[in-house]
């Protein structure tokens, strides 16, 4: 009943009521920009299928991929980074992981959703 409704409520309004509010002023800014460089044709390919699903869908397909970001557009640059995928089919990845390996930020990971349709 109404007991068991406030039950559950309360501790939302809890954790609502105990949060803090933080400006955009108060809010530090990282700017980030890199390139991510997927080779799916050369000697060294960074995507390549793992299993193949039986189905139309894809659905159950696994890919791995292990893709170079860099500084600058040139593949060839200074490493910063890699990336790594994961999918429900092999024609869309949802969720991306950067370990970031140099610079002012190494050894943190960054978490990008989105999608790289590249199939």
């Amino acid at each position: 009943g109404t007991k068991a409704t406030v039950m559950a409520i309360l501790p939302l309004l809890m954790m609502l009521s105990s949060s803090s509010y933080v400006s955009d002023e108060e809010m530090p800014e990282t700017n980030i920009v890199c390139y991510m460089h997927d080779l799916l044709t050369s000697k060294n390919v960074t995507v390549v299928p793992m299993t193949v699903a039986a189905n139309s869908m894809g659905f159950g397909t696994i890919v791995a991929i292990d893709d170079a970001v860099t500084k600058c557009p040139n593949r060839r640059s200074a490493v910063v980074d890699i990336y790594i995928a994961s999918a429900l089919d092999s024609s869309d990845f949802h969720l991306g992981f950067y370990d970031l390996t140099e610079g002012k930020h190494k050894g943190s990971i960054l978490e990008i959703q989105g999608a790289d349709r590249y199939l």
